[in-house]
């Protein structure tokens, strides 16, 4: 078996498991949602167990609405004393106006720890290079508008002959959830 052969294989494998169970893990990121409360110093995750491999999606809902892709820009790259906030940039292709009380998808990543990813997303400083939301940072967008986020456990501490498998499934199933979601921020 050559290598092309042999790497369609596991793609085709990850591609079957996705599409065999893309209902369920839409309903389990659903039932997971939960709201980030604006007190970041004191938020904590919880419920989820060290070295879980998954993916994860944060949403924003608006109280007023943000109709412009500038607008958006504008209030999530700079805080309220328009420092430059240092964080994954809008995607101009997927914005679509943010109606007041609506959820809409503003994120999706994957990890092998998601405990620790999604709080490094909401608490992490925008001076530490590491890429990710920095959701604390923002607080421009804080006083119209609230946060949350949800994931799904693919799999809690896999054992090492299963890991990299995990990593192309782990890869595979962001960029599914990235085309059916379409995310606001981040990768295109």
């Amino acid at each position: 078996m050559n290598i092309e052969t042999l790497l369609n294989t596991i793609q085709k494998s990850c591609d079957d498991f996705i599409s065999q169970n893309s209902e369920s893990i839409l309903k389990q990121i659903e039932s997971n949602k939960k709201t980030i409360d604006n007190n970041f110093l004191k938020f904590k995750i919880e419920n989820i167990d060290k070295n879980s491999w998954g993916v994860y999606v944060f949403y924003i809902n608006p109280t007023k609405t943000i109709s412009t892709y500038a607008d958006l820009k504008n209030l999530w790259e700079t805080d309220s004393n328009d420092k430059r906030l240092y964080s994954p940039k809008v995607i101009k292709g997927k914005f679509k106006t943010l109606n007041a009380g609506q959820s809409t998808c503003f994120y999706v990543g994957k990890s092998e720890d998601l405990e620790h990813r999604i709080s490094q997303h909401i608490h992490q400083k925008t001076k530490y290079t590491t890429y990710g939301l920095k959701i604390s940072e923002h607080d421009r967008l804080h006083t119209d508008n609230t946060f949350s986020y949800s994931y799904f456990i693919l799999k809690v501490k896999p054992t090492d002959n299963i890991k990299d498998g995990m990593k192309c499934l782990l890869v595979t199933l962001e960029r599914h959830l990235r085309n059916k979601l379409k995310p606001l921020i981040g990768k295109q």
